[in-house]
């Protein structure tokens, strides 16, 4: 057996296999070629006007410019996986942007080659040809393979295509694989979510073992931050060193902490982005820009540097508009071949209104100098955060000013053009400069993301697109609803089309329980409903054929069916989802533990919630118990994976020990889960600042409760405030929220003895929750029910009696006597609104109406005799 091909030394490409008899080679064999990038990519040039090393060279992962620095523990525990027994497994590796997953990916596998092991990054275009080739059966390797897969959610219908043929032809459980030659596959990616996305689509099961037995571990590794400020401090240090020049460390104690302090600290590249800026400036002025403006402000000087090159090159009747133009083309492609070069140049020159009297060659061969790629092509603007900025400097229009008309006016049509050349890539890009990006205001990102939508329209394009959404984000919650409906609307024409098929129901049972996830989260709580039940039924139809196989995605969406449920009003119904759900995931983790213990404690803490809300407090408390155990320990083992499931789990149980008067217990556990969520939103804003908010409205009820008034309004006033930034940008996504945590604002300003500025806060949470229930009438009563509620006692302090009878008679009115006389068990809160309306007409002297207290009275009748039946 011949050892693989080495491809061209620019590109780096190894060929996994080939197979032969002495000096006859079978190249009829399936192969897979890899790349370490071990020629271009590592060339730090200078820049000739400076002779200084040039700045994106140097902080490129792929240039190894200094050390791996504070990765020790993620590179050791990466070798252990390396060295595992499984013949063949699957790791997955997340982490934000410039937290450095590709570089240590990269680490690993130079260390793995100098072990003899056929090791590094496969593109998705090497994916794609290797799954062309045919007798794919028969592939095999003549060596270890480690093979990285970097943005693994763009490849994820490719990726599961081959780790499918890996299970159908028993390559992975040892049955044809030696174990002397294991393979390993690491996928990384911004974010992954077990269960949804383009995690689904990824680990699909077929006919036989499901794809993610091969995971190890089950769900995704995150990568930390950088918290340690030695470690801060040594990155810029290094930095410095390889850009050479005069400029040092400071050593004085007041910097060391400014670092330290860092909000962006935790990051490497933007350690390495603001020495960057230090050599240029000082580290004052580095230190003092945010994060979009330390990338900004490098990829100016990048585009910058372009045009001298350019002009250097004796291309002087190129206008810079051009350059930029083309630049950000180049970028938005992941980089262009030489025809593609020469292509987009008379393309967008003739777009734009631009002559080249010499044809575009000469401006070809100018940014193949600036910008050197394989064989005399155009590179992309490297690291990722660089290249986005570069597109945000090129044709932004929300803070770039002086940007030429025309160029503004082009950038919406040469994305199309892009986009239609390089689909996949543009994607990848745009989504990234989104997530990265539109936090910090810069919302072109966003127009550009629709207009890929719109060219989307249907089949497996669209289908990436919806994979490609993150799951957890605020600036891209309302396109995401769009996709995930278009997504779902597509996968039922084809299962209508496809009854036998049971992977085509399966795949739109799951597009399903993800449009229903986010109708919820925008607050369209009966749509999200109605989405929620069709995935339950599907899934249910698709167990009873195949337990094994689709058990998981059953509990999957009976938790958001509860949760639906629960919205709006239904407890008993939302108690019997979350159980099955628990059940269902408590067989599955006794079966697989490492697979399933994250997904049980989800459902237990679904299910004391459920539990609370129909008054079944001890039970509710064991099972928060339960979940906040599992969760901890999964926390312990893997703390940046888990810090969220931990933090929900001790929210849910401070309102449970609440409930059952163990207050200062209530209140470690509060206080617990504001730090953790505290710092995940100091990381991602974008994904945490609402769960923040949460946890701090859950913090400020505990400090009430324990008579820490000052410091309870405290919380709250900072929750009350993130609601009123985000329901300012995304006002259908917010206004329940912000009226949930404006009814907290009241109680609290009330206990401080506010009394008018409590009711201000009332009356403004029962205005946003009337427009809610004007329009969605059905979905929002019960909220409405309670923010009358808390009016009329705000009324009450102030001694306006009659307007206090009224807001109570209009809460027990938005219940309705209807679902008061159809429900057998009333959640507690419901029931104080009932007795709120008795003694709100005592307060003022009437009696209560018949036609309200009939059903009041049927329904506090049935309520004690639930209990005395509990208590028997």
């Amino acid at each position: 057996m011949n050892e693989g091909q080495q491809a061209e030394a620019g590109d780096g490409s190894v060929i996994v296999q080939i197979q032969g008899n002495g000096s006859i080679v079978s190249v009829d064999l399936p192969h897979l070629e890899l790349t370490r990038r071990t020629g271009l990519s590592r060339r730090i040039g200078n820049d000739p006007e400076t002779g200084k090393p040039i700045e994106t060279h140097v902080i490129r992962p792929f240039a190894r410019a200094i050390e791996l620095v504070g990765r020790e523990a993620e590179l050791a525990g990466l070798r252990c996986w390396l060295k595992s027994e499984p013949p063949v497994s699957v790791r997955v590796l997340t982490g934000e942007a410039g937290l450095g997953k590709t570089r240590l990916a990269l680490e690993l596998a130079e260390e793995a080659a100098e072990c003899g092991w056929r090791a590094g990054f496969l593109t998705r275009q090497n994916l794609m040809r290797f799954l062309k080739q045919t007798n794919l059966a028969a592939w095999g390797w003549n060596a270890p393979v480690l093979a990285v897969v970097d943005y693994a959610s763009a490849s994820a219908s490719d990726l599961n295509a081959w780790l499918l043929q890996l299970v159908d032809h028993r390559i992975w459980n040892g049955a044809r694989t030696r174990p002397d030659r294991p393979l390993r596959l690491l996928l990384l990616e911004r974010h992954a979510t077990p269960g949804a996305g383009w995690w689904t689509e990824t680990f699909r099961g077929g006919d036989g073992a499901s794809p993610e037995e091969m995971l190890d571990p089950r769900e995704p590794v995150a990568l930390r931050r950088t918290d340690e400020p030695e470690q801060r401090l040594e990155i810029l240090k290094q930095t410095l060193t390889r850009l050479g020049g005069d400029l040092t460390l400071p050593e004085d104690a007041d910097f060391e902490r400014r670092v330290a302090e860092l909000t962006w600290g935790g990051v490497p590249l933007l350690l390495m982005m603001a020495a960057v800026t230090a050599a240029r400036e000082n580290f004052g002025a580095a230190l003092a820009l945010s994060s979009d403006n330390l990338a900004l402000n490098i990829a100016k000087n990048e585009l910058s540097r372009i045009r001298k090159v350019v002009r250097g090159n004796h291309v002087k009747r190129v206008l810079a508009p051009l350059v930029d133009h083309v630049v950000a083309v180049a970028t938005l492609r992941q980089g262009l071949s030489i025809e593609a070069a020469l292509d987009v140049i008379e393309t967008e020159a003739a777009a734009l209104g631009y002559a080249l009297p010499h044809g575009p060659e000469p401006l070809r061969e100018a940014l193949a100098t600036a910008l050197p790629a394989a064989n005399r092509g155009v590179a992309a603007i490297e690291p990722d955060m660089i290249g986005e900025a570069l597109l945000l400097a090129a044709w932004g229009t929300d803070r770039r000013a002086g940007v030429p008309a025309a160029q503004k006016d082009g950038a919406l049509p040469a994305i199309r053009r892009a986009h239609g050349a390089s689909p996949a890539a543009v994607m990848e890009t745009i989504i990234r400069t989104c997530q990265d990006y539109l936090i910090h205001g810069h919302h072109d990102p966003l127009d550009w993301l629709r207009l890929i939508f719109e060219e989307r329209t249907g089949g497996p394009a669209l289908i990436e697109l919806a994979n490609a959404m993150p799951e957890a984000t605020v600036q891209l919650r309302e396109l995401a609803l769009e996709v995930s409906q278009s997504a779902a609307d597509l996968m039922e024409r084809l299962a209508r089309e496809h009854t036998e098929d049971a992977e085509v129901r399966a795949a739109y049972a799951g597009h399903l329980n993800d449009l229903s996830n986010r109708l919820f989260e925008a607050g369209q709580r009966n749509k999200a409903l109605e989405a929620a039940r069709k995935a339950v039924t599907l899934h249910r139809a698709l167990a009873a054929q195949r337990s094994d196989a689709f058990r998981h995605a059953l509990a999957v969406s009976l938790n958001s069916l509860s949760n639906c449920l629960s919205a709006v009003g239904r407890g008993s119904e939302a108690l019997h989802a979350a159980r099955e759900s628990a059940d269902i995931r408590r067989a599955l983790a006794d079966e697989r533990p490492d697979a399933f213990r994250h997904l049980l404690a989800g459902s237990l803490n679904n299910l004391s919630n459920r539990l609370s809300e129909i008054g079944q407090r001890e039970e509710a408390l064991d099972a928060a118990e339960q979940s906040v155990g599992l969760s901890r320990t999964l926390e312990a083992e893997q703390p940046d994976a888990f810090r969220h499931l931990l933090a929900t789990s001790l929210n849910s149980l401070s309102n449970h020990l609440s409930a059952v008067g163990q207050r200062e217990e209530a209140l470690v556990a509060a206080r617990e889960a504001v730090e953790l969520r505290r710092a995940l939103a100091a990381e991602r804003p974008d994904a945490f600042r609402q769960a923040l908010a949460t946890s701090l409205i859950v913090l400020s009820n505990r400090l009430s409760e324990v008579g820490c008034r000052d410091r309870a309004l405290d919380a709250i006033t900072n929750a009350v405030a993130i609601y009123c930034k985000l329901a300012a940008e995304h006002p259908d996504a917010f206004r329940l929220l912000l009226a949930t945590s404006l009814n907290n604002l009241s109680n609290r300003l009330s206990e401080a003895g506010r009394r008018e500025d409590a009711l201000d806060a009332a009356k403004k949470a029962v205005a946003l929750l009337r427009m809610l229930a004007a329009e969605h009438p059905d979905a929002f009563r019960y909220d409405l029910a309670a923010s009358l509620n808390n009016l009329s006692n705000r009324l009450s302090a102030v001694g306006q009696r009659e307007e206090a009878l009224d807001a109570a008679e209009n809460a027990v009115g938005a219940l309705g006597g209807p679902f008061l006389t159809a429900q057998t068990a009333l959640a507690p809160w419901i029931v104080q609104i009932l007795r709120n309306y008795i003694i709100r007409c005592t307060e003022a002297g009437r009696a209560p109406k018949p036609d309200l207290m009939t059903p009041i009275d049927q329904a506090l009748d049935r309520q004690h005799n639930n209990r005395s039946a509990l208590h028997r």
